[in-house]
């Protein structure tokens, strides 16, 4: 006949229990209580200097303009050339950005070249196109007519006259509106 299981033997087993298949448990470290330092080294990145665009970078002939050339790896004192002359004003904002004064070209396309003072040099081929006749279609303001969503004819001529310059523009058009309160 089977002997009845005593109380004080089950506690016993349930105490024992977790301790016969535990092994060798130990508590695992929390990794945001860790005091160890990690040292990784880190690569660094060498860019290369590189000319990615001007702005302006369509400009009236015969002016000195004020630009800004955009690309990588510009060192402090870099210089720039334009169409083989040296550009003044030549300030390097940052290693990606110089701002300098080009000077007045006749018509024609020209390459662009900075050049780091350890000798280094890149150069954005035809960079800069110099325009004869640039019209000027940036600012154009029309008006719609009272209460309408068209525009009033003389300002859809006023735009009709500057189709050419808008399509030969290089730049984004921005067209911009007011609603008054009735939306």
């Amino acid at each position: 006949m089977p002997s009845a299981i005593r109380p004080h033997r089950i506690l016993l087993l349930a105490a024992l229990v977790p301790v016969l298949f535990a092994g060798d448990c130990k508590k695992q470290p929390d990794p945001l209580e860790t005091t160890e330092t990690v040292t990784e080294e880190v690569q660094s990145i060498t860019l290369k200097l590189q000319v990615v665009s001007i702005d302006p970078s369509t400009v009236e002939p015969n002016k000195d303009v004020a630009a800004t050339v955009y690309g990588s790896a510009f060192s402090q004192g870099a210089r720039v050339t334009v169409g083989g002359k040296e550009a003044t004003g030549v300030v390097v904002a940052d290693e990606n950005t110089i701002q300098l004064n080009v000077p007045g070209f006749a018509a024609g396309v020209y390459d662009v070249t900075v050049i780091n003072p350890a000798g280094e040099e890149s150069t954005l081929r035809q960079g800069l196109m110099v325009k004869e006749n640039m019209e000027d279609c940036r600012f154009v303001r029309v008006h719609y007519g009272f209460d309408s969503s068209s525009l009033d004819s003389e300002d859809r001529a006023a735009m009709e006259d500057k189709i050419d310059c808008y399509q030969s523009g290089s730049g984004p058009i921005r067209v911009e509106g007011h609603a008054d309160a009735r939306g």
